[in-house]
């Protein structure tokens, strides 16, 4: 039996959703499977114990379950079944091995109704989502490529049929419920909190707290306080081609992407591109520096902007933007060590910040590790700056609590002693040896007088 040509396989799958899928796909696109679905199944067919043949089938099978959306929505999963059919004997799979792909394909059709432990991990594969932190970033394209798609919801309508959805699903792996179980649940309850909003009468833009769900800063934020977070936005919009940003601007706010692209680019120089729920500025806003690279709209974008003063304030009184703030930090320390790789004294205090954080979670740090670093101009001067901002609001956070702890506790002894003293003076006893101190006064009152 010849062997499967999976490499070209999977080129060529990978191929076909690129230059065939609808642009206006901006759930089911190439990065959906590509960068999700078949890393969701390499994950856990090792961790169930897949090798050999079976895992091959099944990521080839990954790679194709979606191409049947180059013809549409509508049994997208029969359109895929029919390509593997017409293109994977040209690359020396069996039928027998076909076969197999083509039930593997036919798993994911929702309802799910897988009929092997291959199919049960492609259908947790492509259902990953549902318990993943991007999950509100992810459901936001899924809604918008149904709107272009002719399927229009209210916001009631639509986040019921999530909530029934995150509701009634169950994983079918063992390994898919261990690694997502717990944030289905979350995001079960943010959607069920969303929809309390919705039927209640206080006003809250759901647009703006459905966004912030999906900015990583944010989403780990209580309903309250995200409430909050939102009145803090303030809208901004930019027409097509305009510059927004200048190279060596001053900053002082955070901007979120809500709708449209931008273009970051020094001159002529293309650095990157910025998508619906990107963030950008936050680093000036935390450490006002002059901006190190200009950003231009492509498209008509509309930005929520969050300036100093109130990211600052939601720092200092919620922990989970703080969180939030380090997952940037340790991003940027990543790409910082690989751009500047070949600089010995920049690596040697990048491994000093790197250091001051290990210090962080041992209880050891101590302001003076990152010292020098902060006096640096550059980039990671400023990402040393910013660390250290944090770590001392923690430290002031901490520091009040404890002093309301140790308030309260002043306040509960002094509770607790006169409880303690009332049920003393009141117990019959104490009554009738009070009583008897009066008597003995009283008479010795009368002896002094004799």
């Amino acid at each position: 039996m010849k062997t499967p040509d999976y490499d070209s396989a999977r080129k060529f799958a990978l191929k076909l959703l690129e230059d065939r899928l609808p642009s206006r796909l901006t759930y089911h696109s190439l990065s959906h499977t590509r960068d999700h679905v078949v890393p969701a199944v390499e994950r856990l067919a090792k961790l169930e114990g897949i090798q050999g043949e079976d895992l091959l089938l099944l990521k080839t099978a990954a790679y194709y379950h979606d191409v049947g959306h180059i013809q549409g929505r509508q049994n997208h999963e029969e359109e895929g079944v029919r390509v593997v059919e017409a293109n994977l004997p040209g690359f020396n799979y069996s039928p027998e091995q076909i076969q197999v792909i083509r039930e593997l394909i036919m798993a994911t059709k929702m309802p799910q109704s897988p009929t092997s432990s291959l199919g049960e991990i492609l259908a947790d594969a492509d259902l990953d989502v549902l318990g993943r932190a991007d999950y509100f970033k992810r459901n936001l394209d899924l809604r918008h490529e149904w709107a272009t798609g002719g399927e229009v919801f209210t916001d009631l309508e639509w986040y019921s049929s999530q909530l029934n959805l995150l509701i009634t699903h169950d994983y079918f792996t063992e390994s898919a419920r261990m690694l997502r179980d717990k944030g289905k649940q979350r995001n079960r309850e943010a959607v069920a909190k969303l929809i309390e909003h919705l039927k209640g009468d206080a006003h809250v833009d759901l647009d703006k707290l459905v966004i912030l769900k999906s900015v990583n800063i944010f989403s780990a934020i209580p309903e309250p306080a995200l409430i909050k977070a939102v009145d803090l936005l303030k809208e901004v919009n930019v027409k097509n081609s305009h510059t927004f940003i200048h190279k060596g601007d001053q900053g002082s706010s955070m901007f979120i992407l809500a709708e449209g692209k931008m273009l970051v680019h020094d001159g002529d120089l293309h650095l990157n591109e910025l998508h619906p729920y990107d963030i950008f500025g936050e680093m000036a806003a935390l450490d006002p520096e002059v901006r190190s690279a200009s950003i231009t709209a492509v498209e008509d974008t509309l930005l929520y902007e969050l300036d100093q003063e109130d990211l600052l304030y939601l720092v200092e009184t919620q922990s989970a933007v703080t969180r939030g703030i380090f997952h940037i930090l340790c991003e940027r320390m990543r790409n910082l060590m690989e751009d500047r790789a070949d600089d010995f004294e920049y690596i040697q205090q990048f491994e000093r910040v790197i250091a001051a954080a290990v210090a962080v979670e041992e209880g050891k740090y101590q302001p003076e590790m990152i010292e020098g670093v902060t006096k640096r101009r550059d980039e990671l001067g400023q990402l040393a700056r910013v660390f250290q901002r944090m770590l001392r609001l923690v430290e002031a956070r901490e520091n009040q609590l404890k002093r309301e702890v140790k308030d309260l506790k002043i306040e509960i002894d002094k509770v607790k002693q006169a409880r303690q003293v009332a049920e003393i003076t009141e117990t019959e006893y104490f009554q009738e040896l009070r009583s008897k101190i009066s008597e003995l006064r009283a008479s010795q009152g009368s002896e002094d007088q004799v």
